[in-house]
């Protein structure tokens, strides 16, 4: 029982670590930036629809942590249009 009860904790512990990586922060205008290197940009799929979109980018500081920021962009489809 007390393995079960340390494996447990253990399990929990590391979800909450791993939720705290996963926060994303909003850009907002006038938002100081710290991006070292661009690791990804993730960007929705949208039905053929100029629209606004969230984007998320998961980037290094220059303190080597990996970070994730959303930011409004326009979708794909806008600039694919003559």
């Amino acid at each position: 029982m007390r393995l079960f009860t340390l494996a447990f904790s253990l399990f929990a512990f590391v979800g909450l670590a791993q939720a705290n990586d996963t926060q994303i922060d909003q850009y907002r205008y006038g938002t100081k930036l710290d991006i070292a290197r661009v690791l990804s940009i993730k960007l929705p799929k949208t039905e053929q629809i100029c629209q606004p979109v969230t984007a998320v980018m998961t980037y290094q500081n220059s303190n080597g942590e990996v970070r994730k920021l959303s930011y409004q962009v326009l979708a794909d489809n806008c600039y694919n249009k003559n």
